[in-house]
């Protein structure tokens, strides 16, 4: 029996229409990862500011303990209303509380908002 030329399936490749729904599945499937990628990415970052921070008042609290008052950035300058520090005055922190603690974060990322009258430092993602 004989064989046709035009009956043999001679495919070496994919449809177009085959390609465009495998797109689209990708595109439904990303379109449904990515918003709780991000939240997941957001969560963990507030989760390691809320670690720091943490950190940074433990070192706070011991700097009292040794020197018996919280650390003093710059006496002739009063404090800024909302306890905002410039970045100099947070190194400064930074470095005093270094003389306390062998802790070490990445504090770059982060605003810094300190009350010497209390010791009280909360931390902000930038």
């Amino acid at each position: 029996m004989k064989t046709h030329a035009c009956l043999k399936s001679n495919r070496h490749g994919f449809t177009m229409l085959e390609l465009v729904a495998v797109l689209a599945v990708l595109t439904i499937l990303l379109g449904i990862a990515l918003p709780s990628l991000a939240a997941y990415v957001k969560n963990g970052r507030e989760h390691e500011r809320q670690s720091h921070e943490e950190l940074v008042e433990k070192a706070i609290r011991q700097y009292y303990a040794f020197e018996g008052h919280y650390p003093d950035l710059d006496p002739d300058s009063p404090d800024p209303e909302n306890g905002e520090l410039s970045p100099e005055k947070a190194e400064k922190l930074k470095e005093l509380l270094r003389s306390v603690t062998a802790v070490r974060i990445n504090t770059d990322k982060y605003i810094f908002y300190y009350f010497e009258n209390t010791g009280q430092c909360t931390l902000e993602i930038k």
